[in-house]
């Protein structure tokens, strides 16, 4: 996956982009549903919507481990809600169940890329000495 560097204006328009695509298909898997929407139910979607976008756009700084695994798990929990709302599959619960997905898959996408994340940093600042160690060895 291409992501801009650290530090990219770009980083910018994905956090409009994310939250763009996650409210409307939120609203949208919603409307299928045919449900009445209210300003309590607005504000509860717009907060999951910048939280993702936001957890996304932590590329910014550097972190695109995350980045790139909240991109992933974030595409895989709007995926299976519309398809939850679409198919009807959880007949009376569709939409209290898509929207669990939803987080859920959100939720367990940033604590594996968080893990990864730290993993990687970890493995980033180790002693120079060890990786030239370990260069010269597989170079034998």
């Amino acid at each position: 996956m291409l992501l801009p560097g650290k530090g990219s204006k770009k980083w910018f328009a994905i956090w409009i982009g994310s939250f763009l695509i996650n409210l409307l298909l939120i609203l949208f898997s919603r409307f299928q549903l045919g449900e009445v929407l209210n300003l309590n139910m607005m504000i509860g979607f717009s907060i999951i919507s910048v939280l993702s976008a936001t957890i996304i756009s932590l590329g910014y700084f550097g972190y695109d481990v995350i980045a790139g695994i909240a991109i992933a798990s974030n595409t895989f929990g709007l995926t299976y809600m519309l398809y939850i709302t679409s198919t009807n599959i959880n007949d009376g619960w569709s939409d209290i169940t898509s929207i669990i997905v939803l987080i859920f898959a959100i939720i367990i996408g940033n604590a594996l890329g968080l893990i990864l994340q730290a993993l990687k940093l970890i493995y980033n600042k180790r002693p120079k000495d060890v990786k030239k160690k370990k260069k010269k060895k597989s170079r034998k």
